[in-house]
């Protein structure tokens, strides 16, 4: 969980790409079993990405 956590903060600071950020991301769902709280977490921050207007900060 750190690793995505750490991930998400180097993107919204602009050292990670998108689509490095999405891999990270998906990577992190692929390993983790459903319904845990990373899970969560990692599907909480993609349906940011991919909603409209969403920008570099996740953050409401």
């Amino acid at each position: 969980m750190q690793d995505l956590i750490n991930a998400h903060e180097r993107w919204e600071g602009e050292r990670l790409d998108t689509r490095e950020f999405e891999r990270i991301v998906s990577a992190c769902l692929d390993t983790w079993a459903p319904g845990s709280i990373g899970a969560a977490y990692a599907w909480d921050l993609l349906r940011q990405l991919v909603a409209p207007g969403a920008g570099r900060s996740l953050r409401a």
